[in-house]
């Protein structure tokens, strides 16, 4: 199997059963905290968990698998997964299809 081969099952797998996940990264801390760059790529939600920390304090972590697809086109206002390469600790994901404000912070590997 080639590379082309393998992005293309990996293009239709994620047409299939992923979902549009948003990558941001914000600049500065307190008031002035600001959105510098996002992303939107699509990827799959893996696995989830969550670990008592103290008293009701629960830490819950997500693993996600993004797809860096060199032909996508980057949505309107957004940049490619490639220009955020590599993915930062303090980077947030965004699951789209859940339209709310649940938010991951990504930590990476």
């Amino acid at each position: 199997m080639t590379s082309t081969h393998a992005i293309d099952r990996y293009r239709s797998a994620f047409a299939e059963i992923g979902e549009d996940i948003e990558i941001r990264r914000y600049g500065g801390s307190g008031a002035a905290r600001a959105l510098v760059m996002r992303a939107l790529a699509r990827g799959r939600v893996l696995g989830m968990g969550a670990e008592e920390i103290v008293g009701d304090a629960v830490r819950q972590t997500r693993k996600v698998l993004l797809l860096n697809d060199p032909a996508a086109v980057a949505a309107p206002g957004c940049l490619a997964l490639l220009d955020l390469l590599p993915l930062h600790a303090s980077d947030t994901l965004f699951f789209v299809r859940l339209r709310s404000s649940m938010s991951t912070t990504t930590r990476a590997a």
